[in-house]
């Protein structure tokens, strides 16, 4: 009874142990290219650029990791990174995964967004930021 209670308490500990360290797998990583963006073509100054980009990879186990995005002034350069457990046995199939995220212009001008697809080509669009206009409203007009 002893015995069994020791082989439970250690194959518990190992299962326990593992969940533990799930965390600490050691990831392959890669920029993923981009597939497709939809972006908007104007917004108005205070108003975020929201964009959302699909990434296609060739393997079933890759999955969305994170973005990095760097700007210098009117242009915008997005990467997207994928991660995977090289542990895992995958399948070569294509999949698709998607983000989204937003970007706050200071100034009005054409903002020219870069989406890296390689190390030598980017899906490119500009957006418009115009002046923001308050909407005025025209009094009603009473009845007399």
């Amino acid at each position: 009874m002893r015995l069994k209670l020791m082989v439970l308490q250690i194959a518990a500990t190992l299962v326990m142990g593992c969940s533990l360290f799930e965390d600490e797998v050691e990831w392959l990583r890669m920029a993923a290219p981009v597939d497709s963006v939809a972006i908007p073509d104007t917004v108005s100054l205070g108003e975020r650029i929201t964009f959302r980009m699909v990434f296609q990879l060739n393997d079933s186990c890759w999955k969305f990791s994170h973005l990095e995005v760097v700007h210098t002034d009117f242009d915008i350069w997005v990467r997207g990174h994928a991660k995977r457990d090289p542990g895992l046995l995958c399948f070569p199939v294509l999949l698709s995964f998607d983000t989204t995220a937003s970007f706050l212009p200071v100034s009005t001008g054409d903002y020219q967004f870069h989406f890296w697809q390689s190390d030598s080509s980017s899906l490119d669009t500009i957006v418009v930021v115009r002046p923001f206009h308050r909407k005025t409203q025209t009094p009603a007009k009473g009845r007399m």
